[in-house]
């Protein structure tokens, strides 16, 4: 059994999102257009919306892989942006 997380958030350009946080965590992103960069992510996890990718409602434009490092994977957060 695996405490694995895999969620998507939905952000408006110029929002933020604190991801899941914790001593050793790293964040790894995938940016999906090639249009990009439409977010970025701090070394503290926290996501900011770039701008707007144009894609259909629901759709990411990109996802987050956090784990701690030496010790197993935490989570993959899909972003989606919109206006």
């Amino acid at each position: 059994m695996s405490n694995f997380l895999e969620y998507q958030v939905t952000l408006k350009v110029g929002e933020t999102y604190q991801l899941p946080s914790g001593r050793n965590y790293k964040y790894q992103t995938f940016q999906y257009g090639s249009d990009g960069p439409y977010f970025s992510v701090s070394s503290t996890g926290f996501v900011r919306a770039l701008k707007n990718p144009y894609a259909a409602p629901g759709e990411a434009i990109g996802s987050v892989g956090i784990w701690q490092e030496g010790v197993r994977d935490i989570a993959l957060v899909y972003i989606e942006i919109t206006n």
